[in-house]
């Protein structure tokens, strides 16, 4: 968390949210995902996004109450990541697809780019401010070894 007074851990059987004080760690909030590989705190820290196999679950962070749900993916999702001004979640996953999802507006899928026959395994989020306009590009990296630039 950006505040480095919260975590967000993935066990076995839920995933749980944590506060980090002085000489202890402590639960605050278990949530009902199991084996939760992939969890991303927004860069404010109000929302976070935690994988459950081919969907996104999108929580805020202090109440957990679920923001939005984020289907698309036709496989696992490998990776999650936040666009700077947290708006935005782009996602990318085994099935060779990277998405764009407008959380502001309910999490509907802003953009898409799929690559048949690739496993994409890590995504990340440039946005630039030019003329006053914002643009997102993401950058995915997976099984054919190469690093791919995708903008919408």
């Amino acid at each position: 968390h950006p505040s480095g007074f919260h975590l967000i851990v993935g066990f076995s059987d839920k995933l749980r949210l944590m506060n980090l004080l002085m000489e202890d760690i402590r639960t605050y909030k278990e949530i009902p995902i199991k084996a939760c590989r992939e969890c991303r705190f927004s860069h404010g820290g109000q929302f976070f996004a935690a994988v459950n196999s081919n969907t996104i679950q999108v929580y805020k962070t202090y109440t957990c109450e679920v923001v939005c749900n984020l289907r698309g993916h036709q496989s696992k999702v490998r990776s999650v990541c936040w666009t700077a001004d947290d708006s935005k979640l782009v996602s990318t996953g085994a099935d060779g697809a990277a998405y764009e999802y407008d959380i502001i507006k309910e999490g509907r899928r802003f953009s898409d780019w799929a690559q048949k026959g690739t496993n994409f395994s890590c995504i990340i989020a440039y946005t630039s401010s030019e003329n006053a306009q914002q643009t997102n590009t993401m950058y995915v990296v997976g099984s054919d070894k190469t690093l791919k630039e995708l903008q919408n």
